[in-house]
């Protein structure tokens, strides 16, 4: 993997492709903690049979997270980005669980685990990190680049700011596509790890360069345009296709518990401090709060769409503010007898539809609570 970073120079953080310019020496702390090594050390001596380890994964998943939320923060859910930075840190949230994967092997062959993590979790995770940056920025600039094609439909290839460009980056200096062209989906930059090219925003195609017959493809883990697809790192990342299929399966169900529950904590901790136990105004006049066993009854409740619908949590006072009222229904189930009645909501947003239930209850303050909430 040093070679895979870092090219000829070995090592991804001091060779001349990767260069660490000031802004992005604003960073979070890379390495375990001894106490988080000591805790990685008790989990696999209790568990040996586990793929993915559950104080690697957060870690992991957290630091490339910061990544993303370093240039797009927390989008409200009806912000025009806010889908592209959700299917980003889910791209990521899944490489953080085959990356894991690997340490955690590396760590059960009795490997030493302060090297392990040197290199897991220091060299290899601050070139991620780096990357993770530069790619949600290329991501936030392609939002400009397609609101403004009806005036800049084209985009030129710009010289690279490294001390040490790529040869093979010279290469595509001056180069002229459409914004709409296949080539931005191999070619834009970041396209490497390290890389600072960049693209311009450009009314027509005059001198453009044509592209060279023979020029070196990108790493295939990049081979995408995150603007477009929402994948920063992809399935041919080498940490990912080199764990054979049926692995992988076992790998996908330990990581997607692993990040539901992240979520789960998350969002919990955000509506302990901000949310709960306050009432929230509906567009129908009802003064309706949020208690803990109602945010827990909406994060359990299972749905192809569980993270996303989570997430919902944070902006759960605009979406009460926005729903509209659908019709009463009779409550029905145990442990409800203070409930006088359902109220069933819907609140649309982008392409998706929510149905949300509210209980009226009797001899409560307040009266209105929220109980449930899912995409249909």
């Amino acid at each position: 993997m040093e070679l895979y970073y870092g090219g000829k120079s070995g090592c991804p953080l001091h060779g001349g492709f990767v260069n660490l310019v000031a802004d992005d020496f604003n960073m979070p702390r890379f390495g375990l903690t001894d106490s988080q090594i000591q805790k990685v050390a008790g989990q696999i001596k209790q568990n040996p049979g586990t793929l993915v380890n559950e104080e690697i994964y957060n870690y992991t998943r957290q630091t490339l997270q910061k990544g993303i939320a370093r240039v797009y923060g927390r989008l409200p859910h009806d912000h025009p980005h806010f889908e592209k930075a959700h299917l980003m840190q889910e791209n990521l949230a899944r490489f953080a669980g085959y990356k894991t994967a690997w340490q955690t092997d590396a760590i059960k062959q009795g490997k030493d685990m302060h090297a392990v993590d040197a290199r897991f979790n220091v060299n290899w995770l601050r070139t991620e990190y780096v990357h993770t940056v530069r790619a949600a920025r290329a991501a936030q600039q392609w939002h400009t680049i397609e609101a403004d094609k009806d005036l800049y439909p084209y985009l030129e290839y710009m010289p690279s700011t490294a001390a040490e460009p790529r040869n093979e980056h010279k290469k595509l200096y001056g180069i002229i596509k459409p914004v709409d062209d296949p080539f931005w989906d191999t070619w834009m930059p970041p396209n490497d790890w390290g890389c600072r090219c960049s693209v311009k925003q450009v009314r027509a195609d005059i001198n453009a360069r044509p592209v060279p017959e023979k020029i070196k493809p990108p790493p295939a883990s990049m081979r995408s345009n995150p603007g477009r697809s929402g994948r920063i790192i992809t399935d041919r990342h080498p940490m990912i296709a080199n764990i054979p299929k049926e692995a992988q399966k076992r790998v996908n169900n330990e990581y997607l518990h692993l990040n539901r529950k992240a979520v789960r904590q998350e969002v919990m901790q955000y509506a302990t401090q901000n949310l709960i136990g306050k009432s929230f105004l509906s567009h129908d006049g009802r003064l309706i709060g949020l208690s803990k066993g109602g945010v827990n009854k909406i994060l359990s409740q299972r749905t192809d769409e569980i993270i996303l619908k989570n997430k919902l949590i944070y902006d759960s006072p605009d979406i009460i503010r926005k729903m509209q009222y659908e019709n009463p229904e009779t409550p029905t189930g145990e442990r409800i007898t203070n409930v006088v009645q359902s109220h069933v909501y819907r609140y649309n947003f982008n392409k998706l539809r929510l149905r949300i239930i509210v209980w009226e209850l009797k001899g409560k303050t307040p009266n209105y609570l929220l109980h449930a909430m899912n995409i249909l």
